[in-house]
């Protein structure tokens, strides 16, 4: 009677058939047993997938993808990492043209462009000859980045701002008087001589 009453008071170790599913461990009690789940699970035999993206787990506006037993978080630009919780450093790949300074930001980044350049990236020349920057009647031809000046007679200097001498290469003939004035001169001339020159007889 004894040996009967034993055999029916063990309790059965129900976790030998390995019940509990995804990982889970399983823990044997009076006449029952228990599963405790890793993440991702839940149910009592830890087989249904846990929705993790219902905490939103992504951040900085990232996208959640609910995966078996996890997620993943599809990061917007400018962010990174498994939560896209990292700012990327997009400097680090050199986005800003023509010696511009690049400023990492969070979640983007800025260019500081040098003069001669404009645009997010600095990629756009800027017509500098809008401005009209040459003076006295100049031609003002825009480059890539700058500009120069074609200066029109007797001027001289980079905005053709500066009155040339013309006097210095002794223009007046016949003993005459040069004169310089503003982006030109004039000859006085000495007796019997006329002309803008004074080359003429009189």
């Amino acid at each position: 009677m004894n040996n009967l009453y034993n055999c029916f008071s063990k309790d059965t170790n129900e976790c030998q058939s390995n019940p509990c599913e995804n990982g889970a461990t399983c823990v044997n009690t009076e006449g029952s047993f228990t599963c405790t789940c890793g993440p991702g699970w839940e149910g009592s035999l830890c087989d249904i997938d846990t929705n993790e993206c219902q905490s939103n787990p992504c951040e900085n506006g990232a996208t959640c993808v609910n995966t078996e037993g996890s997620f993943t978080c599809t990061c917007g630009p400018g962010w990174e990492g498994s939560l896209c919780d990292i700012d990327t450093n997009e400097c680090q790949s050199n986005p800003c043209e023509n010696g511009a300074t690049c400023v990492n930001t969070e979640g983007s980044f800025t260019c500081t462009c040098g003069p001669g350049w404009e645009g997010s990236v600095c990629d756009i020349d800027t017509n500098e000859c809008q401005s009209n920057p040459c003076e006295n009647g100049a031609t003002c031809v825009n480059t890539e980045g700058s500009f120069t000046c074609t200066c029109g007679p007797g001027w001289e200097g980079s905005l053709c701002d500066i009155d040339k001498n013309e006097c210095q290469s002794n223009p007046c003939e016949n003993g005459a008087t040069c004169v310089n004035t503003e982006g030109s001169f004039t000859c006085t001339c000495g007796p019997g001589w006329e002309g803008s020159l004074c080359d003429i007889v009189i």
